[in-house]
């Protein structure tokens, strides 16, 4: 009946003892979801330029009411964007400002 209790107590130790690596790991993977769940929002979180709203476009780097009224302006004239470059040849809308937004720009055709 001692080895019994023995057995117990060990086993109770070793679990005791795994609990701090399992909490860790668990951690780890709940960051690592977290990340990847963080990624995708950013991933629909683009603005596409060839459907996006005045109030889109006006939340860009650079891009005001004004410079977004232009591009909606620009868009209705000239037909859809061909390339994310191509809003440069919006009037005050610079290379420079296109690039500060590069990552959070979107195109369809």
């Amino acid at each position: 009946m001692n080895k019994n209790i023995v057995i117990a107590a060990l086993t109770a130790l070793s679990l005791l003892a795994s609990a701090p690596a399992m909490a860790k790991s668990e951690h780890s993977h709940h960051k690592r979801a977290e990340a990847s769940q963080t990624q995708g929002q950013e991933q629909s979180s683009k603005v596409d330029i060839n459907t996006a709203t005045a109030s889109e476009l006006a939340g860009l780097k650079g891009i005001g009411v004004k410079r977004a009224a232009d591009i909606l302006a620009y868009r209705e004239a000239n037909g859809p964007f061909k390339s994310i470059e191509g809003l440069s040849k919006v009037k005050g809308v610079s290379e420079k400002i296109v690039d500060k937004n590069k990552g959070m720009l979107s195109l369809t055709e």
